[in-house]
């Protein structure tokens, strides 16, 4: 697999913001949303998946 990094620089007030807070708890409410038997399938191909990151 190929890729092309892309480096963001996220403003710290940021963090301090309504959408991130949101975010986080969207992030807490969902950690234990993935099991051990967790994949994501294509056609006839699976792969194994973990959190969201690994999804998308």
């Amino acid at each position: 697999m190929h890729s092309v990094e892309k480096i963001i620089v996220i403003p710290s007030g940021f963090f301090n913001s309504s959408d991130y807070k949101q975010i986080a708890y969207y992030v807490e409410q969902t950690l234990d949303m993935f099991s051990e038997q967790a994949y994501i399938q294509m056609g006839e191909k699976q792969q194994p998946i973990s959190n969201f990151t690994e999804a998308f």
